[in-house]
């Protein structure tokens, strides 16, 4: 349930922006919000994050649907158990419908976040963009940072005790 809700605001916020975006800027319109360091773009995106790959919206469309039906048939097999693990796996599914949306109704994907420092330029790119790297990293980091197992408390201590027959055999010396 928790993996739908994450999904579900990415979603909504991701076309939200795009929609806000769309409508009140021109293709390659900029405002800068803060000065030599990050300006809202309207970049048309038909490649993959970060511009790779351009020109294949409908390559990147059969992806995403074989993505979601992938991480549906084999979510049993996930282990989906700590919150961390679910919020990723919510991002991620998040931002590839968010991104999926845009590449079928409107033949790419709407990128406006514009960052660059000293004259170095990262490329534009989106909510549902920033949900699949941040929901793939913690998906990463779940991996190989595990909370140890809770064994109970009797399971775990060894008795200081000898074993009654041996306290049976030095009583009867």
């Amino acid at each position: 349930m928790i993996i739908a809700l994450i999904a579900l605001l990415v979603l909504a916020a991701d076309q939200l922006t795009k929609c806000l975006v769309g409508t009140n800027f021109q293709h390659g319109e900029s405002i800068p919000v803060w000065t030599n360091f990050f300006n809202i773009t309207y970049v048309g995106n038909t490649g993959a994050a970060w511009g790779l790959f351009p020109g294949q919206n409908k390559a990147l469309i059969v992806l995403s649907i074989v993505t979601l039906i992938v991480m549906f048939v084999f979510r049993r097999s996930f282990a989906i158990s700590e919150p961390l693990q679910k919020t990723s796996v919510g991002l991620i599914l998040g931002g590839i419908f968010g991104n999926l949306i845009d590449r079928i109704f409107h033949g790419q994907v709407i990128d406006f976040l514009d960052f660059y420092w000293n004259g170095s330029h990262w490329p534009a790119f989106n909510v549902a963009d920033s949900a699949i790297c941040v929901g793939a990293f913690l998906y990463i980091l779940t991996a190989f940072w595990q909370p140890k197992s809770k064994v109970p408390p009797a399971a775990n201590q060894q008795s200081s005790k000898p074993p009654e027959s041996a306290e049976i055999a030095t009583s009867q010396k």
